[in-house]
């Protein structure tokens, strides 16, 4: 048995100035850790406030407010615009896929006629559920909002995949209303619904409404550099000038006739309007430059058509006629020997 006098019985007294040292050193490494972490908390809370609060977004911020009404204002529009296209084809089989994904190719465009709903949205609201509201005007896409708006379309495409889009038109699913595609795609198929609150307050940009017919002739404009037609189409001038050098290129296929004809009925509809492409529509005349180019846009895609089918066309005949002078015969394998 120890003696009651044992170090064994007074154990906890017997504590050395080492071991005080070190139980002093932990406590206090124990506070300095509890500071710091309330003022990373407070820091942090403090940060975030300051970057939403009373300040305007930026398109990547406000687009994660924006996702869901942007979702479904975006799917709202593919019905419509699909429902469009497999009525015209003739239904859903005859139609198939490949016209639904050219049209998901532009959707999210707005310089395009397919995307030109992202330029007739306005974002209303500073607090809570943003809310869009359908204009009657067109704004040119340079603002927030709609940057905001297009992002969204675009993380839709991402997230559901132009080809999973395509297969539910094309299979009908959801397809029995414009309410019950955009709530599937949305809310079932993707996960941008339920709407996200702001958690504070943003500054509402207005709504920057612009002329139809401008932009139309910036869509035009677009159309136009595609064909190689160049970039400084701005007024009538400059458009017939394109006509004039277009006319004679053509004149060597056979097409001067066409294209001076597409010229001529331009100097004659604009004549007495002031160039202007902005300030066009009205009182120059039944037609506007905008849509005489247009139509001149339209009759040289079929000219070049109809050319391309020529030449294949003396193509084969050229190589029939060698074909017979060297002594070939007239089937498929010949032409590729020759």
């Amino acid at each position: 048995q120890p003696h009651l006098l044992s170090p064994v019985h007074y154990y906890p007294l017997l504590v050395t100035k080492e071991r005080m040292r070190r139980i002093h050193l932990v406590y206090l490494l124990a506070v300095l850790l509890a500071i710091t972490c309330i003022f990373d908390v407070v820091d942090g809370k403090a940060k975030k406030k300051k970057k939403i609060d009373g300040g305007k977004m930026s398109t990547r911020d406000l687009a994660k407010y924006l996702g869901c009404q942007g979702c479904l204002a975006m799917t709202t529009t593919i019905f419509h615009q699909a429902k469009k296209i497999v009525d015209e084809g003739g239904g859903r089989k005859k139609t198939g896929e490949e016209p639904i994904l050219e049209m998901l190719e532009e959707i999210c465009d707005p310089d395009t006629e397919l995307g030109e709903w992202l330029t007739k949205v306005d974002v209303t609201g500073e607090t809570g559920v943003l809310v869009l509201d359908i204009m009657n005007e067109y704004s040119e896409c340079k603002g927030t909002e709609c940057k905001a708006l297009t992002k969204v379309c675009e993380d839709v495409k991402t997230q559901i995949g132009d080809a999973e889009i395509a297969e539910k038109v094309y299979r009908g699913h959801y397809m029995t209303s414009p309410e019950a595609f955009s709530q599937a795609m949305c809310g079932k198929v993707s996960k941008f619904c339920p709407s996200k609150p702001l958690p504070g307050k943003r500054v509402d940009e207005p709504f920057d409404g612009t002329d139809q017919e401008a932009i139309k002739a910036k869509r035009m404009q677009k159309n136009l550099k595609a064909m190689g037609m160049g970039t400084q189409m701005y007024d009538r001038e400059s458009m017939e000038e394109e006509l004039h050098n277009m006319e004679e290129k053509m004149a060597d296929m056979g097409y001067g006739d066409e294209v001076r004809g597409m010229r001529e009925a331009m100097e004659k509809e604009t004549a007495g309007e002031d160039g202007d492409m902005g300030r066009l529509g009205g009182d120059g005349g039944p037609k506007s430059v905008v849509e005489t180019a247009k139509e001149a846009v339209s009759s040289f895609g079929e000219i070049a058509v109809d050319a391309s089918r020529r030449v294949t066309e003396a193509i084969d005949q050229t190589i029939a006629s060698v074909s017979k002078t060297l002594g070939f015969g007239g089937t498929s394998e010949s032409k590729q020997d020759l």
